[in-house]
């Protein structure tokens, strides 16, 4: 075989391994993403309210940060928050908590990336979303939007569905809308990992200093789009030959 051939027999055994490992917990996740936004109330504003500063950013987090919704998904979800009331505090860590992680990357980094590693990702989103929103929360003033007029295509109607009916939708838009919002960039994520690591496995990163690591990727992540699933392989392929 030419090195090429060599190359790319490599990188489809690396693609196949890291499919097979991804492909339960993807399945488990959007199964329980889609039942969790079905079910989860919408009428939390006034609970947002409550408190002071650090609960309602504490609140803000806990509702964003298992909500499976990209970094565009998320900015029509704060500016609803926003028009309808609830404190900049709590908007601004939702804004900063949802695209950092998720249900689906949760259970996706547990097999690639190892518990340890899992409950520091969990731990370090909820601090950095929390102190985000809590500083720049209370320096921005609450938006002056127009309120909400009263909708006439029957929004506000009270909510009939059976269980059953719920369960159904929830698992139409998990595996249905969540996959086709979700899947290519997981798709994509996994591809790069596979293309990447033989490059990693040559010291490639070897080059770059141990003082600027943080910094290097640090810079090198914030034009990749990809969802907090789809970057949990290649975290994973980084980790593989080393990386701190």
């Amino acid at each position: 075989q030419t090195p090429s051939m060599e190359w790319l027999v490599q990188v489809g055994r690396i693609l196949y391994g890291l499919a097979l490992e991804s492909a339960p917990a993807l399945l488990l996740a959007y199964l329980i993403a889609g039942i969790a936004v079905v079910f989860m109330p919408t009428s939390y504003i006034n609970w947002l309210k409550t408190g002071r500063p650090f609960r309602q950013s504490l609140r803000g987090m806990a509702v964003g940060l298992p909500l499976p919704v990209c970094s565009c998904g998320v900015v029509p979800l704060y500016h609803m928050l926003i028009r309808k009331g609830a404190p900049p505090v709590a908007a601004m860590t939702f804004l900063i908590a949802t695209p950092e992680l998720g249900i689906d990357a949760i259970l996706l980094s547990l097999p690639l990336l190892g518990q340890e590693m899992t409950l520091l990702r969990v731990v370090a989103a909820a601090l950095v979303a929390m102190a985000v929103g809590i500083l720049v929360g209370r320096l921005t003033p609450t938006p002056a939007l127009a309120p909400e007029k009263p909708h006439s295509d029957g929004e506000s109607r009270p909510n009939f569905e059976s269980w059953q009916q719920k369960l159904h939708r929830g698992l139409r838009y998990g595996l249905g809308e969540l996959v086709d919002h979700t899947g290519p960039w997981i798709v994509a994520g996994l591809v790069i990992a596979a293309l990447v690591q033989p490059l990693l496995s040559q010291g490639l990163l070897d080059v770059v200093p141990n003082g600027l690591s943080v910094l290097f990727f640090a810079l090198l992540g914030m034009p990749v789009y990809v969802c907090a699933s789809g970057a949990t392989p290649l975290v994973a392929v980084c980790l593989a030959p080393g990386v701190s």
